[in-house]
């Protein structure tokens, strides 16, 4: 292993940086929401560049769904997805990447799938009451 130079130890300091701002304002907005958000959220990111896109999906979990699109294609205005990560899961949620057909792979704070192109997400819930939610962020470079 070689030794990092300056010029990529800059990189690494702003990109992180960067990172780290994008995920205060996804909390905020996710408090702005009312949703609570745990202490040091449980936020997984494999974001690669600097210029990615990110989209916070927020699923009320008092409505049952079986095998709902979120609508991938909507937000990314028609590219895919490169990492989807669940930073929040309030009840039992589990989601089918880029077909509705087949058994869902169950998720929680922490779950993600990265390096993979994503064109759509289904997600299936029981309905759990009021006040509970599942939270998102799709990726995608830009």
């Amino acid at each position: 292993m070689s030794a990092i130079g300056f010029a990529e130890l800059t990189y690494l300091v702003t990109w992180a940086r960067a990172l780290r701002e994008e995920l205060e304002r996804i909390v905020k907005a996710l408090q702005q929401l009312q949703i609570s958000v745990p202490e040091g959220y449980p936020i997984v990111s494999t974001v690669r560049v600097p210029n990615n896109s990110r989209h916070v999906f927020v699923l009320d979990l008092s409505t049952a769904r079986d095998k709902v699109a979120l609508g991938v294609s909507d937000v990314t205005r028609g590219k895919s997805m490169n990492c989807f990560t669940c930073i929040k899961a309030d009840g039992p949620v589990e989601v089918r990447i880029n077909s509705s057909s087949g058994d869902g792979e169950p998720v929680y704070a922490g779950y993600s799938v990265h390096d993979f192109e994503i064109s759509e997400v289904y997600v299936s819930n029981e309905a759990v009451g009021a006040g509970k939610y599942a939270v998102f962020v799709g990726e995608w470079i830009a």
